[in-house]
């Protein structure tokens, strides 16, 4: 029986758990097996409490092969499209189907010097460096934390609820910036898989600490060549969203 096109349920919760991920719809790599896999005991612990988070890519191949639209969500897509952040909420095509919802960013490029400011005003994040592989999953980062910003307010606070929000890796770290100062009734955790500075200094052959020589994390990837090494915006990000207020795992 193909898993992947069965109905979910929709059992009650008053609980809610958000898992944002470049990589929700969108496979690129080992964190694609890590969400999809898990997606359908998640549903069936939490029904449409458990929501996936990712990219509403506009170029390359189209999301319906991996993507179902729901059009009962019409009303919550154009709140957010209101807020400058369109989004398509339906059902991932995978076991569970869980909730999805893909979030279009670029309409955010107007808006990139006030986030890159309030990124660095509140949490010391520095984009100076950051090229295109660099913002653009910062825009779609704090897009996601505007979209999960607006369901907690529709769908959760209303009912008395809580939620929690997982992010996966440096770029979605932004999203959990954002829910940390805009919504901070919301549990975070962040997740990194491999971080940037590690896998430049395993580049060299050397061992974390012979890579370091004495150095922080900060000042080794801000002494970083450009180019592969290149690490300390990356790095600035996740410095932030891994602090105590916020659980960490990896």
């Amino acid at each position: 029986m193909n898993t992947a096109s069965q109905s979910t349920a929709v059992p009650n919760t008053m609980y809610s758990l958000f898992e944002v991920s470049w990589e929700v719809g969108n496979k690129v790599g080992g964190i694609h097996t890590v969400v999809s896999t898990k997606a359908k005991t998640l549903v069936e612990k939490l029904g449409d409490g458990y929501v996936a988070i990712g990219p509403w890519l506009l170029g390359g191949a189209s999301p319906d092969d991996v993507f179902e639209e729901d059009a009962s969500f019409s009303d919550f897509g154009e709140s957010c499209r209101a807020m400058g952040v369109p989004v398509r909420i339906g059902r991932w095509k995978i076991p569970g189907r869980p909730l999805t919802i893909l979030v279009e960013f670029t309409g955010l490029y107007s808006k990139k010097d006030d986030i890159l400011k309030e990124l660095w005003e509140r949490w010391k994040v520095d984009s100076i460096e950051g090229q295109w592989d660099y913002v653009e999953p910062v825009w779609f980062g704090w897009a996601a934390g505007i979209g999960i910003e607006a369901w907690w307010k529709d769908r959760i606070a209303p009912e008395g609820a809580a939620c929690a929000a997982q992010f996966h890796e440096w770029m979605v770290g932004p999203g959990m910036l954002y829910l940390k100062h805009h919504v901070p009734a919301s549990g975070t955790v962040f997740t990194t898989h491999a971080t940037m500075l590690g896998r430049s200094l395993a580049s060299t052959g050397k061992l974390p600490e012979v890579g370091l020589a004495g150095r922080t994390s900060e000042e080794a990837a801000r002494a970083a060549p450009s180019g592969a090494m290149r690490s300390f915006h990356q790095a600035s990000i996740t410095r932030p969203a891994a602090q105590p207020k916020s659980t960490g795992s990896t």
